[in-house]
């Protein structure tokens, strides 16, 4: 947790700064589900939103596509912002409820560098920036002239800032020849929005945007993944296919050129394509799976992360596993202290801890989707769905949230309640930042 000092350091959290001390966004369990979270039976998915994300497509708005009604620069296909490798994540400080943040396009298949969120509170989706008017590449350090971050394939590579309220891009778009990426972080403040009523109102909030230096090691390739670290309020980040780069990101200190936030790097770690991974804080680690090679789930220690690939230890599973598939979501499920797996149709399943000892003793597979549910959400593309998967957690209530499709509904899955295990660890408990 930032000292007030600290705060005052940096501006655009400043209008937050005594709301944070009384209620703390990242603990959104305290507050109690939406309504019609409550009328969904456990175990089986409905359909949730009002409206669908091609109701807000900047292709069709006069005021935003200098082009109307012809394509606009950016190219005429929203869909990429789910289809093309794109991941997302569950903002809980966003209004009264949270939202799920999608952003993402990347190479040819989309230049739009929109961010549209999706309001648990009005089940309708906001398209809170409008895109880039002018995106010509290369762009240094992938940021545009009005500071906009260029729209990559975010993989695994999406994120969420409690502290900050902030929705996080671990790369940018240097070039669209060749996915050429660069390995800064963007972050984009949801706090102080402008109400999406207006197009000009939409065009301030491009200024919540801030980045990263440039980090040193290239993270930035191909299907790497990143994990939210609730202890350290810190990211963990790894590279993709050609890379292990492996570092941690610190996205709170100011830099003098005007950048936030402090890389440090650790020995390398893996090199796999479409891997997925997300904290655990009751053992401290991250659980990486590497579905695209092998059915493995790989646990890392937090508490020695210098130690390289021998610090990966493969996790023994036991139960029936559902069919492994890469570029899948994976979230930890506070209620049920587990992680839980989706990639398409309509089962949900948990993995979870059966034994003391997370190195050594398996972890089950289990199937928690209803045997009365009747609603399978509609399959995505080929290409994954990561982050897009993602759970909400209130008071009284666990559910998963999935968008497949720009012109399809946002499904909602309510997570069966669980046994808990032991809590996290305190922080004094841990050895290492």
């Amino acid at each position: 947790m930032r000292t007030r000092r600290q705060l005052t350091r940096m501006p655009w959290l400043a209008p937050v700064a005594a709301a944070c001390c009384l209620w703390n966004v990242a603990d959104a369990t305290v507050r109690p589900a939406p309504d019609w979270v409550k009328k969904i039976t456990p175990g089986t998915w409905a359909e949730v939103s009002l409206n669908t994300l091609a109701d807000l497509n900047p292709a069709r708005d006069p005021e935003v596509n200098p082009n109307y009604p012809a394509s606009p620069p950016w190219i005429d296909n929203q869909r990429a912002v789910l289809d093309a490798w794109n991941g997302g994540a569950f903002a809980a400080g966003y209004g009264q409820s949270g939202a799920l943040i999608v952003f993402g396009g990347g190479h040819t298949d989309y230049y739009g560098n929109e961010v549209y969120a999706f309001d648990l509170a009005s089940q309708r989706w906001e398209r809170l920036t409008n895109p880039y008017p002018n995106p010509v590449f290369p762009v240094k350090d992938g940021i545009w002239p009005d500071g906009t971050p260029s729209v990559p394939h975010t993989y695994d590579h999406v994120d969420y800032h409690p502290a900050t309220n902030s929705f996080i891009v671990m790369r940018t778009e240097y070039d669209n020849i060749g996915w050429t990426s660069s390995p800064v972080v963007g972050m984009f403040s949801l706090n102080n929005l402008k109400p999406p009523d207006t197009n000009a109102n939409r065009n301030l909030n491009r200024r919540n945007w801030r980045f990263s230096p440039v980090h040193t090691d290239d993270f930035s390739n191909v299907g790497g993944w990143s994990a939210y670290d609730s202890q350290r309020d810190l990211f963990w980040i790894n590279g993709g296919a050609g890379t292990k780069a492996f570092a941690s990101f610190d996205p709170n200190p100011p830099q003098q050129d005007g950048r936030y936030g402090v890389f440090r790097s650790f020995e390398p770690r893996l090199s796999v394509t479409d891997s997925v991974a997300t904290y655990d804080p009751v053992n401290d680690i991250v659980l990486v799976t590497v579905f695209r090679n092998s059915p493995t789930v790989l646990g890392i220690d937090l508490t020695r992360p210098g130690t390289g690939t021998a610090g990966n230890t493969t996790l023994m599973q036991s139960g029936a596993p559902p069919a492994l598939e890469h570029a899948h979501g994976w979230e930890w499920s506070p209620t049920r202290r587990a992680f839980i797996y989706y990639r398409r149709g309509a089962g949900v399943f948990e993995f979870k801890q059966k034994g003391l000892n997370w190195r050594t003793d398996p972890w089950k597979w289990s199937d928690l989707t209803a045997p009365d549910n009747t609603v399978r959400p509609a399959s995505d593309s080929r290409n994954g769905v990561y982050g897009r998967f993602r759970i909400a957690s209130f008071a009284d209530a666990e559910i998963a949230l999935i968008v497949t499709q720009v012109n399809g509904p946002v499904y909602a899955f309510r997570i069966p309640e669980g046994e808990t295990r032991r809590e996290p660890r305190s922080p004094t408990d841990l050895k290492a930042r």
